[in-house]
C-alpha cells in the first residue's frame, strides 16, 4: 500500500468555545495522510484512477469554511469522517494544528487515526 501526504494545508474555520472564538474565524494547519492503491493510477498515468488530492485539498477548505464547532476533537473526527463519506479510502491520519490557540503564541495539534473498511 502507498501513502499521499498532504502537508500544511492552511485553513480558518469558526473554531472555539468562547464568545469571542465564535465571532471570528481561526486559522488552522492540517496534514492528512492516507493510503492508496496507486497501481492504476501509475499504470494509466490518468487522474481519472487516483484520488486528485487538489480537489480533495478544495472540498476539505469549502467544508471547514462552512463550519462552526466548539471542539477541535469535534471538528477533527467530523473532517475525517466527511472525507471517508466522499473519497474511496480505507485509512487516514489526520493532524489539525490551531494556531495561537493557547495564550495567542501557542499551537495546539489533535492527530487522529482512522482505519475504514473499503468501499
Amino acid at each position: 500500500m502507498n501513502y499521499i501526504t498532504i502537508s500544511n494545508l492552511k485553513a480558518s474555520t469558526t473554531l472555539g468555545v468562547y464568545d469571542f472564538e465564535k465571532a471570528i474565524k481561526t486559522n488552522i494547519v492540517l496534514t492528512i495522510n492516507y493510503k492508496i492503491d496507486i497501481e492504476k493510477a501509475a499504470k494509466n498515468d490518468d487522474i481519472s484512477d487516483a484520488i486528485d488530492y487538489h480537489s480533495l485539498s478544495n472540498d476539505i477548505l469549502q467544508w471547514l469554511d462552512s463550519k462552526k464547532t466548539n471542539l477541535l476533537e469535534t471538528l477533527a473526527n467530523n473532517l475525517v469522517e466527511y472525507i471517508q463519506q466522499n473519497y474511496p479510502i480505507t485509512w487516514i491520519e489526520l493532524s489539525i494544528t490551531k494556531i495561537a490557540a493557547i495564550n495567542n503564541n501557542c499551537n495546539v495539534t489533535i492527530k487522529l487515526e482512522r482505519e475504514f473498511a473499503a468501499k
